[in-house]
C-alpha cells in the first residue's frame, strides 16, 4: 500500500519499502541501497547467510514491479 505525498506542484507516493515514487516524472527514487554490502562483508569472513543477497533484491524487484 502507498501513501500519496503532494508537495509543491509534484505528486509522490511513498512505498513501504521506503522507496519514493515520483508521479509526475515515472521516477522511482531509492537511497542507502547497499547492494554489495552482503558480499563484501561475506568476502571478509562476515557470518552473513547467503540468502539475504537474494532477499534485497527480491525486495528490490518487488518495489520495481509496485
Amino acid at each position: 500500500m502507498t501513501r500519496s505525498l503532494p508537495i509543491q506542484q509534484s505528486n509522490f507516493e511513498l512505498h513501504p519499502s521506503g522507496a519514493l515514487y515520483w508521479v509526475d516524472q515515472s521516477m522511482l527514487l531509492i537511497s542507502d541501497v547497499h547492494l554489495g554490502k552482503v558480499s563484501h562483508f561475506r568476502k571478509y569472513g562476515a557470518a552473513v547467510p547467503q540468502n539475504a543477497i537474494a532477499a534485497n533484491f527480491r525486495l528490490l524487484d518487488a518495489t520495481v514491479q509496485d
